[in-house]
């Protein structure tokens, strides 16, 4: 059904909304810039006298405006629920939408324009990459003075002379001489969760490697030993399965000492050990005849600590200043009984004393290589 008068009216009034919308955005415009302006460097009477025509030339326009709706709105009223151009009616609701975004607008943007006090921040935070080129400009005149009164002394002459008085001294004297002076350190019936992790701190301490005879029945319990012992360079031995004197067992059971403990180590750590070390170190004919299909040989020791049996530190540590000379292999344990904290005590002198006299701490795997 077709009205023209009804229709006309209503585009009346949306032209009248939409002239009403633009007058509120400018409304909204004055007042931002009313909120804005004082922000900044403006003289308080420039302001008034530009602002307050602006307000006064707003309010008679809001007042007509107010003033011809309502008279607009009441003479036009008619049943709109005949008219399919509804949006009429959803446009003030907009129209109060996008006042209230409008309104928040200038309370949320002066947040941004306050930042005076933000944006030396965030412009520092990219002037910073180029800052650091005039800080070090600046700083380098002021460091250059105080190292050379603090830095050169007390910091450097420490960390130089401590590892230097070691070995220094001997290198240039006879550096042939320093290459040809190793000495293994070797600990046997290990692993354990005691003595063994407090040998490995201080190996590590020093940067000392070692080799380490395992035996089968701890290697069964302490895998994850066994891997740290590996895992921090040190070589693996095999010291039997359960430390048996083996010229007191038959063939078969002496290969299933040594071969059982091979397995262990292998599962472990992926790979058997090239060394074997017969518990006491007791090795006859019978033994010899055993492991006569096997490549591998038995290693000894030439200095032996008694650290099992409770030789002090004291006597301990004379034993190795006097009998140690270049290719010993020193005997120690990382497990076997309360006397092996001896051992832990003893270890830190005698690798200074050693390196003091210008040994080379090598594993079996070195000591060796350096023969061949």
């Amino acid at each position: 059904m077709y009205i023209p008068d009804q229709s006309t009216k209503t585009r009346m009034v949306i032209i009248k909304q939409k002239k009403k919308r633009k007058r509120r955005r400018l409304f909204a415009l004055i007042l931002f810039i009313a909120i804005i302006i004082p922000f900044f460097s403006i003289q308080s009477k420039a302001v008034q006298h530009f602002i307050l025509p602006l307000f006064s030339q707003s309010s008679a326009l809001t007042e007509s405006i107010h003033s011809g709706q309502t008279s607009d709105i009441t003479s036009n009223k008619q049943p709109e629920s005949n008219d399919n151009d509804l949006p009429s009616v959803q446009l003030p609701d907009n129209d109060n939408d996008e006042n209230s975004n409008i309104s928040t607008d200038p309370v949320t943007s002066p947040i941004p324009t306050i930042s005076p006090e933000s944006t030396p921040e965030n412009v520092e935070l990219p002037a910073n990459t180029e800052l650091p080129e005039q800080e070090h400009n600046s700083t380098e005149p002021e460091t250059t003075n105080v190292p050379t009164a603090t830095v050169p002394a007390p910091t450097e002459l420490p960390t130089v002379t401590e590892p230097e008085s070691t070995e220094q001294p001997i290198q240039p004297s006879d550096p042939d001489v320093a290459t040809k002076k190793y000495v293994a350190l070797t600990f046997d019936d290990g692993p354990d969760t005691k003595y063994t992790p407090a040998i490995l701190d201080i190996l590590k301490q020093y940067n000392v490697k070692a080799t380490f005879f395992v035996v089968g029945t701890q290697v069964e319990k302490l895998g994850s030993v066994l891997q740290r012992i590996v895992d921090e360079g040190h070589t693996i031995g095999n010291h039997s399965y359960a430390h048996k004197d083996l010229t007191k067992l038959t063939n078969k059971e002496i290969l299933a000492q040594i071969e059982q403990t091979d397995k262990l180590i292998q599962d472990v750590i992926g790979f058997k050990p090239d060394w074997i070390r017969a518990p006491y170190g007791a090795v006859n004919d019978v033994v010899r005849d055993a492991m006569k299909n096997d490549s591998r040989s038995f290693v000894g020791w030439n200095i032996d600590t008694r650290d099992w049996a409770g030789t002090s530190v004291k006597e301990m540590r004379k034993m190795i200043n006097d009998d140690t000379k270049p290719d010993s292999i020193i005997l120690m344990h990382s497990f076997g009984g309360k006397h092996i904290s001896n051992t832990v005590e003893l270890l830190p002198y005698i690798i200074q004393d050693l390196q003091d006299k210008g040994f080379t701490l090598v594993t079996l795997d070195e000591l060796y290589a350096t023969k061949a």
